[in-house]
């Protein structure tokens, strides 16, 4: 009896950490332009570690070969361990140095001249993997050279490159790189979302300048050019806007922000890579900055928007979009200064991206110590709690957060912030569908059984690192089963979807 009860406890604990856990690619952000808010200290960088139940911030001054200016993107191992982060001109490991033919990934104007602080362009990198080489990492980059024919001042844009790294036991190494993977002059943003089949990757970005969006598919066979799509404003030409762009959390809608254009909202197919349904909205008071970000709150239903002096809400849900835009703060003058002497610079309001434990950082510019954070962002208006200069890290800051796609769609942690929200300890989502999971506790074998035959097309098991062990056809039946007997030990994920395109998730635990 004494055994059975510390088993069930011990299941307990396991359920509940499952309930409090984040997926585990976004867990450590590299920030940092290399200086101390330490006038005596020089070379750090800001390691953010997004844990169950809080966040550890340390000035790390081990390895500290990277320093992020704008350009930032990183990804951690199953276990939540940082394992590379890139500023677009090397790469670093999980020791934070660089990794083996780790520098300058790109041959470019933007190596020769950037590459201290690593490039310029917010959301201008991405790394990526797929299911089917779990080795593999994929890295897209915007990298600039000087072109010819472009409009008086721009003469310097980016197109869009590749490199490829290999990892296997922490060990990394870049086994291709320089690769230009469309010629085109893009305006510097890029972003990815999973394909409706939960596996692929969907990479958009646009052409300088034009309306014309270009689509890229992750899939089996690598990173391939898909389609092209014209579609919504021709961005203003009277300065280079740099605009935010993201997916929605469920991958439905993808938005676009620059102050002088306003914000572009439009319906997107995750099966056909296709955009819809274009709609724009002017910002209310316009005054001149030239950058803009946006971001969703996790549930999808607010949306974000600012420039450097002024965020916005917006409600998805409302009746009318425009109607419910409501200015949630401006900037309210704080000038930072590292010594008391220099004249200092304004804590503006930068780049907005959705955190690992739900709320929202918003970057506070050029070398100060400081982010704003949206404390709620799933509640409406002023209640979403946003504190200017709420966070002051060890080291100084520039404007870059990491890019990040939406890791979690469509993974046994898509619904973990759905639980922060209303304070339960299972994020698992609710459905009028059911199953019946038996035996649970599985020795061999664990059966499922749901009421009407074909109500399910698919089923996947997944273990605790979010890793798919096993996955069937179920189409047309009303019972199936996964074998264990290969299994270690502890708790696994049984996964069905729908006809529909719903996930019922179930917890399943191999004794």
């Amino acid at each position: 009896m004494r055994n059975y009860i510390s088993q069930m406890i011990c299941f307990l604990i396991v359920l509940v950490e499952f309930a409090n856990a984040q997926h585990p690619y976004e867990r450590v952000w590299v920030l940092g332009v290399g200086k101390s808010s330490n006038p005596e200290n020089n070379l750090r960088v800001n390691k953010l570690i997004f844990s169950n139940d809080e966040l550890t911030i340390n000035e790390d001054s081990l390895g500290t070969n990277i320093l992020m200016r704008y350009t930032n993107t990183n990804i951690s191992d199953d276990s939540g361990k940082l394992l590379l982060a890139s500023n677009g001109y090397h790469v670093i490991g999980s020791d934070r140095e660089t990794i083996q033919n780790g520098n300058r990934l790109v041959e470019s104007w933007s190596t020769d001249n950037w590459s201290f602080y690593g490039f310029q362009y917010p959301q201008g990198i991405l790394i990526l993997n797929h299911d089917y080489d779990a080795y593999i990492f994929h890295v897209l980059i915007m990298s600039s050279d000087l072109w010819e024919g472009l409009p008086v001042n721009y003469n310097v844009m980016p197109k869009l490159y590749y490199a490829r790294i290999e990892c296997k036991n922490s060990i990394c190494s870049v086994i291709l790189k320089d690769s230009l993977i469309h010629d085109e002059i893009l305006d510097s943003h890029l972003t990815a979302v999973k394909h409706s089949n939960d596996r692929d990757w969907w990479i958009i970005s646009r052409k300088f300048l034009d309306n014309n969006n270009y689509f890229f598919l992750l899939d089996s066979s690598g990173i391939n050019f898909s389609h092209e799509q014209s579609i919504g404003l021709i961005p203003s030409d009277e300065y280079v806007p740099s605009n935010g762009i993201k997916f929605s959390p469920d991958g439905t809608r993808f938005v676009r922000f620059a102050p002088v254009d306003g914000l572009e909202i439009f319906d997107f197919n995750r099966t056909t890579g296709l955009l819809s349904n274009s709609r724009n909205f002017s910002i209310p008071k316009f005054d001149s900055w030239m950058w803009g970000s946006v971001e969703f709150s996790s549930s999808g239903r607010y949306l974000y928007f600012s420039d450097p002096s002024q965020l916005y809400q917006m409600d998805l849900e409302a009746d009318d979009w425009e109607e419910s835009i409501v200015l949630i703060e401006e900037y309210d003058g704080y000038i930072y200064k590292r010594v008391p002497e220099s004249p200092g610079w304004p804590v503006l309001f930068c780049e907005l991206k959705r955190t690992p434990d739900c709320r929202i950082f918003l970057s506070g510019g050029q070398s100060t110590p400081f982010i704003h954070v949206i404390q709620e962002p799933d509640k409406p208006g002023l209640e979403c709690r946003f504190e200017q200069r709420a966070i002051e890290l060890p080291g100084l800051q520039y404007a870059g957060l990491p890019n990040h796609p939406n890791f979690s769609l469509g993974t046994p942690w898509e619904h973990y912030c759905d639980s922060i929200r209303t304070s339960t300890a299972d994020p698992m989502h609710k459905s009028e569908l059911s199953i019946t999971v038996w035996p649970n506790p599985a020795s061999n074998i664990v059966s499922y059984s749901w009421e009407t035959a074909g109500a399910f097309k698919k089923a996947h098991l997944y273990d605790m690192n979010g890793r798919l062990i096993d996955s069937k056809d179920i189409t047309g039946t009303s019972q199936s089963s996964f074998w264990l007997t290969d299994q270690a030990p502890g708790l696994y994920i049984l996964e069905l979807k729908s006809r529909s395109g719903e996930l019922i998730r179930q917890k399943v635990i191999k004794q």
